[in-house]
């Protein structure tokens, strides 16, 4: 993958190789990728695309179907293409808002950044491309199964180097189920009493439980393990960003930037 590296002087193309990640170009509003296999095969409506028709070409080739007249074209992957290809697990952050996201918060080579939550990694591939080669990513996501496939995507890519991914709900909320409302009823003054004893010894009991839950969430919350002051930049793709402000502003460094 390509994400990160420069173009080559004098314009000269790269090579297709086995285990390259190709953007299919099938429409100017459709794209697909495929990661080149010898002897596999990529079916579409355009026709039967053989992997090897395209090993050692350069990116950007032509590629013919061996039925049909249909061809595609085989383009190098970019941040940009990418998020027109990749598997969607969440929404993401287009193109045009990523190309802001990252002017405005300054990223450059060298730069820490620190990004929740991952979901889909469109704004992350943009992030290690302007932070590469001696900078980091660390990036949070609360859903245990876009961590993993999110993990293995980078490492596929070529940029697990580049980026580490955390599991973790950085605003700290927890899971608290609701107190249940009290309810009202006839009977003796004896029987009232024992009620209103029983529900205060609930009450009392759920608000032990909801304490230690709050605490546990907070404890688990923030960007750890990076440190105070290490950062030279925190994106927010968040529901309630606020949330997390107040953890974003002591991993960052002084008069660094927060998006959200």
């Amino acid at each position: 993958m390509n994400f990160v590296l420069p173009p080559r002087p004098g314009g000269s193309g790269r090579v297709i190789q086995e285990g390259s990640l190709v953007i299919v170009f099938l429409h100017h509003d459709e794209l697909a990728h495929v990661y080149i296999r010898a002897h596999q095969i990529l079916n579409n409506k355009w026709g039967n695309f053989h992997h090897d028709d395209v090993l050692g070409k350069e990116f950007g080739c032509q590629w013919k179907s061996r039925t049909g007249r249909g061809w595609v074209h085989a383009l190098e992957p970019t941040p940009e293409l990418w998020a027109r290809a990749l598997p969607h697990r969440t929404q993401i952050v287009h193109e045009l808002d990523a190309a802001m996201i990252v002017a405005n918060l300054g990223l450059k080579p060298g730069f820490v950044m620190v990004e929740s939550g991952t979901g889909s990694g469109a704004l992350s591939s943009c992030a290690l491309r302007a932070v590469h080669p001696t900078g980091h990513l660390h990036t949070f996501e609360f859903n245990a199964a876009r961590v993993q496939s999110a993990r293995a995507e980078f490492e596929r890519n070529g940029v697990g180097h580049l980026v580490t991914v955390r599991h973790r709900d950085v605003c700290g909320k927890g899971e608290v189920e609701p107190l249940a409302a009290a309810s009202g009823g006839g009977g003796s003054a004896a029987s009232e009493l024992s009620e209103v004893a029983a529900g205060a010894s609930a009450a009392a009991g759920a608000s032990a439980a909801e304490a230690s839950t709050s605490a546990a969430s907070e404890a688990s919350a923030g960007f750890a393990p990076v440190g105070d002051g290490e950062a030279d930049a925190v994106f927010l793709d968040l529901p309630e960003p606020w949330l997390a402000v107040r953890h974003a502003a002591r991993v960052l460094k002084p008069s660094r930037k927060v998006c959200s």
